[in-house]
């Protein structure tokens, strides 16, 4: 999204779950953070983006190409069908981070007005369509595949068991659809600090 605090409630749903509810930290609003610390720089989410592009998604992609040409000539192969959705659930679930993070780069640099406005925003726009299109292809595998992706509850939601993944893949489709336009946010005073709290955590030097 342009800018998640935008939302309504009822929007937010397909990005939260009744797992965790406690109020939204700044790592909601900006995937930079995480509890209130910036642990990644716009320029490691870049070089994320950049390598999910030249190796993670073509290698999970020519996998996927190689078990759908073994397909027709196979049979019914219940098993090699089931690998060839797992492996094409698991490329759709890279494209959905690589999306996410090449979405908050253009984002930050744009409110932090770090290069060509217009082409930052082009570019949230961009990763925006390509994450409609990457929902758009989840909801016709699941409904086409016998593969089990998710595990459903319709008892208490656990970090291993859901309660409506399609109905949370539908609305965020709409939601996606419907805010694409938005202006990119919030601007966060943190973004303008430096990681000397990542570099404490994570420095070399510590005892």
């Amino acid at each position: 999204m342009p800018d998640i605090t935008k939302l309504e409630i009822g929007e937010r749903r397909a990005w939260e779950r009744t797992l965790f509810t406690l109020p939204w930290d700044i790592g909601r609003q900006n995937i930079a953070f995480e509890g209130g610390i910036r642990m990644y720089e716009d320029e490691q989410l870049e070089q994320a983006v950049s390598t999910y592009d030249r190796r993670m998604i073509p290698g999970l992609a020519g996998t996927v190409a190689l078990l759908d040409e073994a397909l027709p000539g196979t049979g019914p192969k219940a098993v090699l069908a089931d690998q060839r959705d797992r492996y094409l659930g698991l490329l759709l679930c890279v494209r959905t981070v690589r999306n996410l993070f090449e979405a908050q780069a253009a984002a930050n640099n744009w409110l932090l007005k770090k290069g060509d406005p217009a082409s930052e925003r082009g570019r949230l726009t961009a990763a925006i369509r390509s994450e409609i299109s990457n929902t758009q292809e989840w909801l016709r595998m699941l409904a086409a595949s016998k593969t089990e992706f998710f595990r459903v509850t319709e008892g208490r939601e656990t970090p291993f068991l859901y309660k409506t993944p399609v109905e949370d893949l539908r609305l965020k489709l709409e939601v996606m659809r419907a805010h694409i336009g938005d202006m990119p946010g919030p601007f966060l005073k943190e973004l303008t600090e430096p990681l000397s709290e990542q570099r404490l955590l994570f420095s070399q030097d510590c005892p």
